[in-house]
């Protein structure tokens, strides 16, 4: 590293903290002050371009918005320890311990060892790619925790000890426990599923039977749950009965697991409620359901937020219009459930501030599954047009670019590094959201039609792969009609020229 980023890296270390109180009352650069997830992202993008300077940067402004949120405190951290700034990497650390209480945290405050940090930790439990811990748990919400029981019913064990710790395994009587604190369970394997020593179990083998630390964990702590509770979160078959050791019980299927708990006296599942969690085999679940419990969310194309009480149609077939055979509304959190058996689909999503728009989704023969997330876009305001990529797994980075020359503004360009640009106190155009990790939606609103401008998109990775992605970008008009479509072409490496828009004139280039 030169002298020159030697000091400059030294100056941010020295200056962030200030920085961080002062960015708490500002929108920084222009953004909006709770856009956690966009600085993360940014801090991400800019670690994979060796950007380190900026990363930190961007890092400490997602910490001080959201302070109860772990992963930026641990990702800082892992940064300045393989810069050699042990001390600052602890004072992180524990600053974040103190404000989130973490386990993973407290893990990796425990390598500390008069030493300070060990050069390049993995904070982060599990394997590559692995899912943070207690990521099961920590998010708020009011319904099933479906993907709880998703993991519980169909997570094979070589999996699950790669995303999640595994504390312990023990022998039970005919098999065995793995105990998963982060996850606050037990999980039971019988002994056709566990290996000679009887303490652990087949690499391939999905758990019996599991047992919650606090049943509510189900619920997402909500507490007194009722058999309407239950029948609203879109549980299946639920039933009571009185057994002879646990007094009256309720049972439901969700997930494809079947859930039995106790109730008491004022009929309710309360903490610490006997309680027994069984995977259900395809066949069983068919048996139990007679089709598929499909879960998914309804979220703003502009922001990422989650979309309340959006009506979904769903339709069989290719159609648009028609018998609608069932309606659901996203719940306080913009997801749904809904019962399907196999087939296609096409669901219409309407919402009061929101375009309609339709959505193809296909249902397999499966007893579980979790769909895309669906993006819906803001009705625009007169003038405005809002232009939104969406793409598949590979590559994991594309780029949205919108430039060109506003009239009697000069140049612009928007894209990740520059995401707004304002003229005359005005906002021309603005990229909502930058997505790092494949999918989407990247969102760029163009708030001044009134001049010539080029949208591109291109491949951060540079794969050279981009007409694999399966990418199309939508571009909506202020008039409310249905989106532009174009489904990315043939041909292409690095970088894609979607459209040219001339004074709110779309002219599709697609080359």
């Amino acid at each position: 590293m030169s002298t020159k980023r030697k000091v400059i890296l030294v100056l941010i270390v020295g200056l962030s903290m200030l920085l961080v109180v002062l960015v708490g009352g500002l929108a920084w650069y222009g953004y909006d002050s709770t856009n956690y997830t966009r600085h993360i992202a940014r801090a991400e993008k800019y670690l994979s371009a060796g950007d380190t300077e900026n990363a930190i940067l961007e890092y400490q402004v997602a910490i001080n918005m959201k302070p109860e949120s772990e992963d930026a405190y641990l990702k800082l951290a892992e940064i300045y320890s393989g810069l050699g700034q042990n001390t600052m990497a602890q004072s992180v650390l524990t600053k974040g311990f103190n404000a989130t209480g973490s386990n993973r945290i407290t893990r990796a405050l425990a390598v500390y060892a008069g030493n300070g940090i060990q050069e390049a930790v993995n904070v982060v439990e599990g394997g590559e790619g692995a899912a943070p811990d207690m990521i099961l748990f920590d998010g708020e919400g009011e319904g099933i925790n479906t993907e709880l029981l998703s993991v519980i019913g169909s997570t094979e064990y070589n999996d699950l000890r790669n995303k999640y710790t595994v504390d312990s395994n023990a022998s039970a009587d005919g098999g065995c426990m793995v105990r998963l604190s982060s996850m606050g369970a037990n999980l039971h394997y019988d002994k056709k599923s566990t290996d000679s020593s009887g303490r652990k179990p087949l690499g391939s083998a999905e758990p019996d039977q599991a047992v919650l630390d606090n049943i509510l964990s189900l619920f997402y702590g909500k507490k007194g749950v009722t058999e309407q509770d239950l029948s609203y979160f879109g549980a299946e078959n639920i039933g009571t009965y009185d057994d002879a050791s646990h007094g009256k019980v309720i049972t439901f299927v969700s997930g494809a697991c079947m859930v039995t708990v106790s109730l008491d006296a004022n009929g309710t599942i309360s903490s610490g409620a006997w309680h027994s969690i069984v995977p259900l085999s395809q066949t069983e679940y068919a048996d139990e359901a007679g089709s598929c419990t499909a879960n998914g969310k309804v979220l703003s194309s502009t922001t990422g937020g989650n979309v309340v009480d959006a009506e979904l149609r769903f339709r069989e077939g290719d159609k648009t219009f028609g018998e609608i055979i069932q309606t659901v509304r996203s719940d306080s959190f913009g997801g749904y459930s809904i019962l399907l058996n196999p087939g296609e689909y096409t669901v219409e999503v309407q919402c009061v501030g929101y375009t309609t728009e339709f959505f193809p989704i296909e249902i397999g023969f499966t007893d579980y599954v979790t769909l895309d997330d669906i993006y819906i876009s803001p009705l625009l305001g007169d003038g405005q047009i809002r232009i939104v990529l969406e793409w598949g797994s590979s590559p994991s980075d594309l780029d949205s670019h919108l430039e060109g020359n506003v009239d009697g503004g000069g140049h612009i360009h928007t894209f990740f590094s520059q995401q707004k640009e304002v003229r005359n106190g005005e906002t021309v155009a603005e990229l909502d959201l930058d997505d790092t990790d494949g999918y989407g939606p990247e969102t760029t609103t163009i708030y001044n039609t009134n001049g010539v401008y080029t949208f591109k998109v291109i491949d951060f990775t540079g794969s050279g792969t981009m007409s694999n992605s399966g990418a199309v970008v939508k571009i909506y008009l202020p008039d409310g009609s249905a989106p532009i479509e174009v489904n990315i072409c043939s041909g292409l490496n690095n970088e894609w020229n979607v459209c040219t828009i001339d004074h709110g004139k779309v002219t599709v280039n697609n080359r």
